[in-house]
């Protein structure tokens, strides 16, 4: 079954929600970057997103040109930085 434009962009609305629901869950504790439930949980939300960006048709992503599309597209690769704990936390609370 194909997924649908609006589909995809759903899936990344519920992933960006899902993202800050993790990190208020996980409150201000000090060790949260070192939190490899945390990570692991966010890690996946970012495929979500990767994976979602990646399938969208050139026509929206194109609709949308202050959005970093490229730099979403990636995040469907878990190798790499974003693999990274430390990095997954920045990328997180400076976006």
């Amino acid at each position: 079954m194909s997924r649908n434009e609006q589909d995809r962009l759903r899936d990344i609305k519920d992933a960006i929600v899902t993202i800050h629901a993790h990190l208020a869950q996980a409150g201000e504790a000090a060790d949260r970057e070192d939190d490899s439930l945390l990570h692991d949980a966010l890690l996946f939300q970012f495929v979500v997103i990767g994976e979602a960006v990646k399938n969208l048709a050139p026509e929206t992503r194109d609709s949308e040109p202050e959005i970093p599309w490229a730099t979403l597209n990636a995040c469907s690769k878990t190798g790499g930085e974003i693999s990274a704990p430390t990095r997954v936390y920045q990328i997180t609370v400076t976006s």
